[in-house]
């Protein structure tokens, strides 16, 4: 995108965001003008009072008029600020609201590739920004250039000649201070990018500093802190010194204006061809022009930073939302997201994603990876080529070395991310033309870290169907063995879990992120290393829950302890991106050497894992065996 192109796109979101206040910034317009006529016509007016005073005649009726033009001129003043402030107020809410939005709806990929707290500073600090460069700064720079406008034509109509010499002083200057502007721009965008580099380191420290302290790295991570700090500080000064030089290159105009009209003007009136009274009215107005051209200086500057926000929160609400990212053709240059999405004509109804079709083949699988390949960076695959059938149940394990894939099949399932060739189907049907809330409704995922959010247990169990019932909630709570833990705490579910989880242990917060999962009634249940941090009473609980949501609906699991899943009704090896082989844990563990090393590996005085110890030579490690229920 070239300069041009950039430029017009941000004056198009500028625009877009204005556009449903245009009302009250055309009231306000208005307004403006109706100030700018009162304040110009009060030299007028002070002229009258002089007049007066001079022939003697009564002061009553010109005083009146100055002090009904000073009243006119504070009233419109006041009533011109307050509509301007809210719609800078209105700004700053609605671009919170699409932006939060955005980010809440964007692909995750987007929020990888960002840093968390650069986006927090945009959607708080940019937003922010908005207010006065908006509205403040727009409408400022708008009424001073309706002051300096008629200012002008007055001095015009007083001498053209003078006039002229005034208005070229004022564009040269002009023009020197347009292009500071410019660069004001640029270096308060740099500005705003260290500070979300500061914000994000800050966010960094606070998450981890329990690891700083047990690690004695705080003098380590002061420093890294400062460094970010005082790069923004260096920014900051590259902004007032690019703000400060606005001043001179436009105070030199208005100098020089000053210096012809004296000059040109003192010598025509040494001549005769200008009249004293004229001149002197000539230079009242130029004092006159002093205070909207700084005004003007000032709001320019103001606008020309708050640009630089607009910048940062356009990219963010030009991000194709992942609903609309998904529908198309693969590998397709995406399209700017539209307000709204109609589903595809070929969308099954919701109840198909809960039973396989029935004219179909029964023996149809209800999820499957299609010759999936898939990768974070374009060019290293993480999964390559893989193909992959479930049934409507039972329990399915998928293991292999760290890096194997394991985690983005799961990811695949649920459409967290999105395959670069190949398909994903459920129910027979493509789920790239599933709704999205819908097919997460059915496939739940437990992550790996198990996050539960600020609030107490029931919300947290809730978040997922906040229409459930208590009843189903204390079903849940037996299924996991949490009644008991629930029933101890002196807020029963209603106990807050603090940030993060902070106020309940690991274990807890995975039972939790299960609970919360399996009150969905989901048809198929992904669970990524769901019980790593629980204790052994826990997770016989929790394994025997699995087991029983295996009669009901398909589990796959996601493991390294092969103890909570030797009982599996097929186990996957995944190995380098692709599926080495498939069966249960007796066929593995005679036929493959990559599933042989993993159970040699976890064999201990307490492991429940065991191995034959007459297996057969299953040959080259890079064989790859499968069982009949290879697909």
């Amino acid at each position: 995108m070239t300069d041009t192109q950039a430029n017009e796109h941000l004056y198009r979101r500028t625009y877009h965001l204005l556009r449903p206040y245009r009302v009250t910034l055309a009231l306000a317009a208005v307004l403006g003008i109706l100030g700018t006529g009162a304040a110009l016509a009060q030299p007028l007016a002070i002229g009258e009072v002089v007049a007066a005073v001079e022939v003697e005649r009564p002061l009553l009726w010109p005083l009146l008029v100055l002090f009904a033009l000073f009243t006119l001129d504070a009233g419109i003043g006041a009533f011109h600020v307050y509509l301007v402030g809210r719609v800078g107020a209105g700004v700053v809410l609605d671009s919170r609201l699409q932006l939060v939005d955005r980010l809440l709806r964007a692909p995750l990929a987007v929020h990888l590739d960002n840093r968390r707290g650069d986006l927090f500073t945009r959607a708080v600090a940019d937003t922010s920004l908005l207010r006065t460069a908006l509205a403040q700064g727009l409408s400022t720079l708008f009424v001073s250039a309706l002051m300096i406008t008629g200012t002008a034509v007055i001095m015009l109509l007083i001498d053209p000649l003078l006039a002229g010499l005034v208005a070229g002083c004022l564009i040269v200057s002009g023009l020197a201070s347009g292009h500071v502007a410019r660069r004001l721009r640029v270096v308060t965008a740099g500005l705003r990018e260290q500070v979300g580099e500061f914000g994000d380191a800050c966010q960094r420290a606070l998450a981890g500093v329990q690891t700083i302290k047990l690690s004695r790295a705080e003098s380590r991570e002061a420093r890294r802190l400062g460094e970010r700090a005082r790069s923004a500080h260096r920014g900051g000064l590259r902004v007032a010194a690019t703000n400060a030089a606005l001043y001179p290159a436009m105070n030199v105009g208005v100098q020089a204006s000053f210096g012809v009209v004296f000059v040109v003007g003192g010598a025509r009136l040494s001549t005769g061809s200008l009249a004293l009274p004229e001149f002197s009215a000539f230079l009242l107005y130029l004092f006159y022009l002093l205070s909207p051209i700084i005004t003007g200086i000032q709001a320019l500057a103001i606008v020309q930073q708050g640009m630089a926000s607009v910048g940062r929160i356009s990219s963010l609400l030009d991000i194709e939302p992942e609903e609309h990212a998904a529908v198309g053709d693969q590998g397709s240059e995406p399209a700017r997201a539209p307000e709204a999405v109609t589903p595809p004509a070929s969308t099954p109804h919701p109840a198909q994603l809960d039973t396989p079709n029935e004219d179909s083949s029964r023996q149809a699988a209800t999820f499957t990876l299609d010759h999936v390949t898939f990768g974070y960076e374009p060019d290293a695959p993480v999964l390559d080529d893989v193909s992959l059938e479930l049934g409507p149940r039972g329990l399915v394990a998928l293991v292999g070395p760290s890096g194997s894939g394991k985690s983005t099949v799961l990811g695949l399932f649920t459409r967290l991310w999105e395959p670069q060739s190949g398909r994903v189907r459920v129910a027979g049907h493509d789920a790239n033309e599933l709704p999205l809330s819908r097919l997460r409704e059915r496939v739940a995922f437990v992550e790996q870290d198990s996050p539960v959010l600020d609030g107490t247990i029931r919300e947290n169990i809730r978040y997922a169907a906040p229409d459930a019932s208590d009843q189903e909630v204390e079903r849940v709570l037996d299924r996991l063995n949490l009644r008991t833990w629930v029933e101890q705490l002196p807020a029963g579910l209603d106990t807050p879990v603090g940030e993060a989880g902070a106020a309940i242990s690991g274990g807890q917060r995975q039972r939790i992120a299960i609970a919360r999962m399996l009150l969905c009634e989901p048809t198929m249940l992904l669970l990524d290393e769901a019980g790593s941090q629980l204790d052994a009473d826990s997770e016989r609980a929790v394994h025997a829950a699995v087991r029983d949501e295996a009669r009901r609906r398909v589990v796959l699991v996601v493991a390294h302890r092969l103890a909570s899943v030797v009982d599996a009704d097929r186990i996957v090896v995944l190995d380098e991106g692709r599926i080495r082989a498939q069966g249960t844990h007796d066929h593995l563990v005679r036929t493959d050497a990559v599933y042989q090393r993993i159970v040699q590996t976890q064999l201990d005085s307490n492991s429940e894992v065991t191995i034959p110890t007459d297996l057969p030579n299953p040959g080259k490690e890079d064989e790859r065996s499968e069982s009949p229920l290879h697909h």
